[in-house]
């Protein structure tokens, strides 16, 4: 019992450890971008069609190449990698319908359940993430792109000590 409660802590630092530097790294990331984009006289209303990046990070919109929101996939993309740090292990090979893990998951998520207990389960392993945890990676990680969490959602959750509001509506359960 011991030797699982020391477990427990010290997971629980690695995920509060993470959790500020991934602060830290989204806040750059957004004030750079959005320097950028002021400079350049960029409007934030635009579409990319170029598929580009490791098929394991990419947004299943971007793979599907019908064109995407740059800033949304990657959101994805940093769902992908914080899933990663997190648990350990990649939640997928590829968003497309190649990779058995996307479709099972498309389909647990259409059933209103949570993508990262999905994942967890496709290798019957319990879900050792915190709460705040599982609903950043499931918003920042939702199939549609449309509901998908912004950066200014990912900023204010609960796990990167904001108040949890989202300016995106969540995916319908």
């Amino acid at each position: 019992e011991r030797l699982a409660q020391a477990r427990a802590v010290r997971r629980r630092r690695r995920e509060v450890s993470t959790a500020r530097r991934a602060r830290g790294a989204w806040e750059r990331l957004a004030r750079r971008a959005t320097r950028r984009a002021r400079t350049l006289g960029w409007s934030w209303e635009w579409t990319l069609f170029e598929v580009c990046g490791s098929k394991s990070y990419a947004a299943p919109e971007v793979l599907a190449e019908r064109g995407y929101d740059g800033f949304l996939s990657d959101v994805w993309s940093c769902g992908v990698c914080l899933f990663g740090m997190l648990a350990g292990f990649f939640p997928l090979d590829g968003a497309t319908a190649d990779d058995w893990r996307f479709s099972r998951a498309c389909q647990e998520t259409a059933q209103g359940n949570s993508l990262t207990h999905a994942i967890f389960g496709f290798y019957q392993r319990p879900c050792m993430l915190s709460e705040p945890a599982v609903v950043l990676i499931d918003g920042m990680m939702t199939i549609p792109a449309r509901t998908r969490m912004s950066v200014r959602d990912v900023l204010s959750s609960v796990w990167l000590g904001g108040d949890g509001s989202r300016s995106t509506p969540p995916p319908a359960a």
